[in-house]
């Protein structure tokens, strides 16, 4: 349908593509176009400054940890958490931050 070839466009991230094939994949007859658009987050634009400020806010929670854990500190836990807050982010965009933040708390690894 040409709707499909429209909206494909809008799909800017490997999560917005797996949600709008799992949609189609549990919808193949006569799919409703906006609760695709729903489902996959058509339209839907996450800022790097609400990618850094989501970040900024996880740290600070964990901020006691990190200080003794230093670089044994599990960020995966983090990255999940803010990866639900922000469906659509882009994870690569959201690992860096956190490694940039980290390295600017407790400094460079240097073992």
């Amino acid at each position: 349908k040409q709707w499909y070839q429209r909206r494909v466009r809008e799909v800017t991230s490997d999560a917005q593509l797996a949600a709008a094939l799992e949609f189609v994949k549990s919808n193949p007859v006569n799919p409703d176009q906006s609760r695709l658009e729903e489902s996959c987050g058509v339209g839907v634009k996450i800022t790097v400054g609400q990618i850094k400020e989501a970040v900024r806010e996880k740290v600070e929670v964990n901020l006691p940890l990190i200080k003794t854990q230093r670089y044994r500190f599990n960020t995966g836990p983090m990255m999940g958490q803010i990866k639900r807050d922000l469906k659509w982010a882009d994870g690569a965009l959201i690992k860096t931050e956190i490694d940039s933040i980290i390295t600017g708390i407790i400094g460079a690894r240097t073992d």
